[in-house]
C-alpha cells in the first residue's frame, strides 16, 4: 500500500504540474491576444476619427460659396444675362407639298 500511495502522490503532483504549465501558457496567450486587440481597437478609433475629419473637409469643399470662389479663381465668370433656347421649333420639317397629302 505504501508503494501505491507514493505512485498516487507522484501522479497527482505530475497532473498538477501539467495543469500549472498549461495555465501559464493559456494566460500568456490570452494576455498577448488582449494586447493585439487593444492595438487594433486604437487603430480603429484613429481611422474613424480620420474618416470624420475627411467627411467634414469634403462637405466644406462642396459648399456652393467655396465652389464659386474656386471657379472665379480659375477664371470663370458669372453670367450677366441668361439665354434660353426654345425647343418648340422643329429641327426637321416636311416640305409643304408633302405635308398636305
Amino acid at each position: 500500500m505504501n508503494k501505491t500511495l507514493k505512485q498516487l502522490i507522484i501522479t497527482v503532483y505530475s497532473i498538477a504540474a501539467i495543469l500549472v504549465v498549461a495555465n501559464l501558457v493559456a494566460t500568456n496567450t490570452l494576455a498577448t491576444q488582449g494586447v493585439v486587440v487593444d492595438e487594433l481597437y486604437a487603430q480603429t478609433q484613429l481611422i474613424q476619427e480620420e474618416n470624420r475629419l475627411m467627411s467634414y473637409q469634403i462637405n466644406s469643399m462642396n459648399n456652393l460659396e467655396v465652389l464659386t470662389t474656386k471657379a472665379e479663381n480659375l477664371g470663370f465668370h458669372s453670367i450677366k444675362k441668361a439665354v434660353i433656347f426654345s425647343d418648340s421649333s422643329s429641327v426637321a420639317q416636311l416640305p409643304l407639298s408633302l405635308s398636305h397629302e
